[in-house]
């Protein structure tokens, strides 16, 4: 599912000439959504939210074996309190959290 998650958002971005630019993908899971567009944008900084730490710490590992650690970053933040300043990213993903949020308006917002 991830695979075709990526292959989807890739080619989205790319017809919207996105290149590079700030990546968030709330509901990261096991990162292999957020670690597959990064290298596909090389230059695209990427975080990925998720409340599952055994999850985050597979992606962080995943990130790492794939040399970008520097550039992926995970946290477990509470996706209605997004710990950044509006606007701060390019591209947002949330692929199946609205559901299991309170507030998913909040969360939108």
């Amino acid at each position: 599912m991830a695979r075709k998650f990526y292959r989807e958002y890739s080619r989205k971005l790319r017809g919207r000439n996105f290149a590079q630019g700030r990546i968030l993908d709330v509901g990261c899971g096991f990162g292999e959504t957020l670690i597959r567009l990064s290298k596909y944008f090389p230059q695209a900084e990427c975080v990925g939210f998720d409340l599952s730490e055994p999850l985050l710490e597979i992606a962080e590992s995943n990130a790492a074996k794939a040399v970008l650690a520097s550039r992926v970053i995970f946290k477990k933040p509470d996706v209605q309190e997004i710990p950044y300043q509006d606007d701060c990213f390019d591209v947002v993903l949330n692929i199946n959290v609205a559901h299991l949020v309170s507030d998913p308006v909040r969360m939108f917002n």
